[in-house]
């Protein structure tokens, strides 16, 4: 039978026939508490008529091989706090390291994932955009047949707005279709890799697409250089 000492909840496992017939004082071998504990009835009925044991001064478990004392919740160690610090420290650093990697490349980043621009500008960074200053003028696509399928042509002009010359960046294309989705994409190596203050920029490139007649539109815009 199992026995929990009412001070301190230490459990033991005792052979009820050690309390028979009518009960005994029993000690704690952990707090010295001294109680009166009754014999488990059922266990005396399945263990059938036995002599009546002499119970020892304390109550202990029985040698090892045969019974051992129940640890209770509250006798388990308590977890230690430098390991749960290590572990902040390492999630930490982990961000660290992350929100370093996306501060030094945040012009980069900015580039290639406009959307990202409106969360470095919640940071307060100021990101280059590529071609700032730059926009497009007297833009003309055409598409005609190929020998090898059908061919788009784009001609304009890179403008540059400033009172400074510019870098041109590289250009991407976007064919869309009817409802705005991109069919395909491509890029476009400017003539130049700079574009004098005020000044314009002729350009012209051709294209062979892979699916002829779906194009509806073809949007440009400038791409952070690779």
């Amino acid at each position: 039978m199992i026995l929990t000492c009412p001070q301190c909840a230490t459990r033991y496992l005792l052979p009820a026939h050690t309390l028979a017939p009518e009960g005994r004082r029993v000690k704690c071998s952990g707090c010295q508490e001294i109680w009166f504990q009754l014999p488990d009835t059922g266990e005396l009925q399945e263990s059938g008529e036995r002599p009546y044991d002499d119970i020892p001064a304390g109550v202990r478990p029985l040698p090892d091989g045969s019974n051992l004392p129940i640890i209770t919740d509250e006798q388990q160690p308590a977890p230690d706090p430098r390991g749960r610090m290590k572990g902040y420290a390492a999630a930490a650093a982990v961000f660290l390291l992350v929100f370093g990697v996306l501060i030094f490349f945040k012009d980069g980043i900015a580039g290639t994932i406009p959307v990202s621009r409106s969360f470095y500008a919640m940071l307060g960074y100021e990101v280059a955009v590529p071609g700032q200053g730059l926009t497009f003028d007297s833009l003309l696509a055409e598409s005609a047949p190929d020998a090898a399928g059908e061919k788009i042509s784009i001609t304009g002009k890179i403008v540059n707005k400033t009172e400074r010359g510019a870098d041109v960046p590289m250009i991407e294309a976007q064919m869309q279709d009817e409802t705005g989705k991109i069919l395909e994409r491509w890029i476009i190596r400017p003539p130049a890799p700079t574009v004098n203050a005020q000044g314009d920029l002729p350009f012209s490139t051709d294209y062979l697409i892979s699916t002829p007649g779906a194009a509806h539109s073809i949007n440009l815009h400038f791409i952070a250089q690779n």
